[in-house]
């Protein structure tokens, strides 16, 4: 079973399989829309099961059992940690891309200093943010925050990179990051702490490494903890969902369910470890976000979990 705000990229990331012989597999995805009725597409063939409440995880257990899934000590539910357990996709996402974006903005300033345009940053990273230049960023955030880092140095010509990109003459990060180098080997005025950036990550891409941009993704991590447990008890509800970065309580809820059972609990996280742990001298005394404290919001299924 998997637990999820984003539907699988195949269906084999979900199904199982031994020895060539498919096991039986459930997938819930959730995303809250409570300006629309409530409804849910499940399918029976693939084992998906899409919905806009992420109160229906109960009716995903009963489909689930209908369709076989004994839900005992021989079942394993895989769990989406971000906008799932935490930040719940349609509800509480936000808090998190407000966290990731904080993070963001402290790097980029520190880099740049008073020469940072918090405005052209944000027009760059809107345009940039979409599945049009994917090819370029590899819909990957430390490709996105680099490119808006570099676009905002003035020392750069971004009207030159911007039509590099748009004419294909630019198409991937890779390509993107040799153009910068470029840019600064042949006298682009750049800081010294923009320099040692660049380095860095010109380094990692050569290395392949996925997160190239370590020193955002450290701050995104320190951010995303100032957004969990942050606000009081009697805050309204609309405020915490926006600014707190909250379990969810319906998945908790099924989880505790489903573990009373003896199902095995996976969970997993696709953010990268230097925005999900701390680092060893930098966080001394920081919990990884797995860990973390904060509210738990939601609508509770414990009662209509237990009549199952």
């Amino acid at each position: 079973m998997r637990s999820a705000d984003e539907p699988p990229r195949d269906n084999g990331e979900m199904a199982g399989h031994a020895d060539d012989v498919v096991m039986p597999s459930a997938c819930f995805i959730g995303n809250e829309k409570a300006g629309e009725p409530e409804d849910f597409v499940a399918d029976e063939e693939t084992g998906m099961f899409e919905g806009n409440r992420w109160s229906q995880l109960v009716d995903w257990i009963k489909w689930a059992q209908g369709n076989g899934l004994r839900l005992d000590e021989n079942t394993a539910v895989v769990l989406d940690l971000d906008k799932t357990a935490i930040g719940a996709r349609g509800r509480n996402n936000r808090a998190i891309d407000v966290a990731r974006l904080k993070g963001l903005y402290r790097t980029v300033g520190s880099l740049l200093g008073e020469k940072f345009n918090a405005s052209l940053f944000a027009q760059h990273y809107e345009l940039l943010n979409r599945a049009h230049y994917h090819h370029l960023t590899g819909d990957n955030q430390d490709y996105l925050a680099y490119i808006c880092l570099v676009l905002n140095n003035e020392g750069l010509d971004c009207t030159d990179l911007l039509e590099r990109i748009e004419d294909g003459a630019v198409q991937t990060f890779e390509q993107f990051v040799r153009y910068a180098e470029v840019c600064i080997a042949g006298g682009g005025r750049v800081s010294e702490a923009m320099r040692q950036a660049h380095e860095a990550v010109n380094m990692a891409v050569a290395l392949g490494d996925p997160t190239p941009f370590k020193q955002f993704r450290r701050e995104e991590f320190v951010a995303t903890l100032e957004h969990m447990n942050n606000l009081a008890d009697d805050v309204p509800a609309e405020e915490r969902l926006s600014q707190e970065i909250c379990i969810t309580q319906e998945v908790r809820e099924a989880v505790l369910w489903l573990k009373e059972r003896g199902c095995l609990i996976i969970s997993f996280s696709d953010k990268p470890d230097e925005s999900s742990i701390p680092h060893v001298t930098r966080h001394r005394g920081k919990l990884p976000v797995h860990k973390a404290k904060t509210h738990a919001t939601g609508v509770s299924i414990a009662d209509q979990l237990r009549n199952l």
